[in-house]
């Protein structure tokens, strides 16, 4: 409860601010923080040289169990929708009904890629989601349980942001309904081995 502390960052730590008391519940591993879509709860780190990206390759993952599907649903994202500060974000996309990744490389326009392969999810379970961006081959990829992964091709990088590093909610709206656990961000893409190490794992 309270601050998340991020022990992993080489130097200055990432810790997480909790915003609207973000409680915890059993996770995949250990405990997971738990959000109550009634309280718009989220987590949230300001901008930082470590948590932007431009034109490079980035990862990020994490366990994934939603309450409900309320509208989109936000699992991480660095991203403010109504103004040139889109970056990207993890969700749920209620129009397809699917987990999706979304970027922008001006901070304007975006693009997505659905995890099309995995299919619609399911409440109340928990899914294992990463996606990336991939500035050697200009694509976008998510999968979901180290399945195999969508990719869509992007050029034109990343747009760097200035928002809020959230976790659980998009610039304090599309929050999330449920338990997310073991969230990373890797400025890398990840292999299709390191994905399935890190579900197996």
């Amino acid at each position: 409860s309270g601050t998340r502390v991020d022990s992993v960052t080489t130097g200055t730590p990432q810790d997480l601010t909790d915003n609207n008391t973000v409680t915890q519940t059993t996770g995949k591993i250990g405990n997971a923080a738990f959000f109550d879509l009634a309280n718009s709860e989220y987590l949230s780190h300001a901008d930082s040289t470590k948590l932007s990206v431009q034109d490079i390759s980035f990862s990020v993952g994490a366990w994934a169990k939603a309450t409900t599907f309320s509208g989109n649903s936000v699992i991480a994202s660095h991203y403010i929708q109504s103004t040139a500060h889109k970056s990207w974000k993890l969700l749920y996309y209620s129009s397809v009904g699917k987990y999706s990744f979304s970027v922008s490389s001006d901070g304007v326009t975006r693009t997505d890629v659905d995890a099309q392969i995995f299919g619609s999810p399911v409440t109340n379970v928990f899914n294992y989601i990463v996606a990336g961006h991939d500035s050697v081959n200009n694509t976008i990829w998510i999968a979901v349980n180290g399945g195999a992964s969508n990719v869509v091709s992007h050029t034109g990088g990343v747009h760097d942001s200035t928002a809020l590093f959230m976790i659980g909610a998009r610039n304090t709206s599309d929050f999330w309904d449920g338990a997310i656990d073991e969230v990373s961000f890797w400025k890398k893409t990840l292999s299709a081995a390191e994905r399935t190490e890190l579900y197996g794992g």
